[in-house]
């Protein structure tokens, strides 16, 4: 730990001599951003309690991107008929800069047919700052 620390101070002293003390401060934002991010945990709780204990959680791709995947995870129920399945959305793939913030999640059963309604937020992020956020409602039947 003393070492890295040690390696640290060498850069900032570094970038300093080069760049100027703007870099620095710059390039110490950067840092403690991501930091920050990788810290905390961001870990949503899916809506399935105790009561599916003997039932399966099922997930389907509802959204491919070049980096990301947006998923659907439901709960797999034979007597679900008219009946709303919990359902929740999750991002798995690239998500550095990138955060999806699921707003609502609708499932249901027809005639057989899965049918579902997501809202989210998408939030682009650069050292901390929200860049650019926008909504997104994905629908389809499976």
């Amino acid at each position: 730990m003393i070492w890295f620390l040690f390696i640290c101070f060498g850069v900032l002293k570094l970038v300093k001599e080069n760049m100027g003390i703007a870099s620095v401060v710059i390039f110490v934002l950067g840092c403690l951003s991501f930091l920050s991010a990788g810290v905390k945990n961001t870990r949503q709780e899916l809506p399935f309690g105790k009561e599916i204990a003997n039932e399966r959680v099922e997930t389907i791709n509802i959204k491919k991107k070049l980096l990301y995947n947006l998923d659907l995870m439901y709960v797999d129920r034979q007597d679900s008929t008219g009946k709303q399945i919990p359902a929740t959305t999750v991002k798995h793939g690239f998500v550095v800069g990138h955060e999806w913030k699921p707003l609502g999640t609708t499932v249901y059963s027809k005639n057989g047919i899965l049918h579902y309604t997501a809202i989210g937020l998408h939030e682009w992020k650069f050292l901390g700052l929200t860049l650019y956020s926008d909504g997104d409602e994905l629908k389809g039947t499976k």
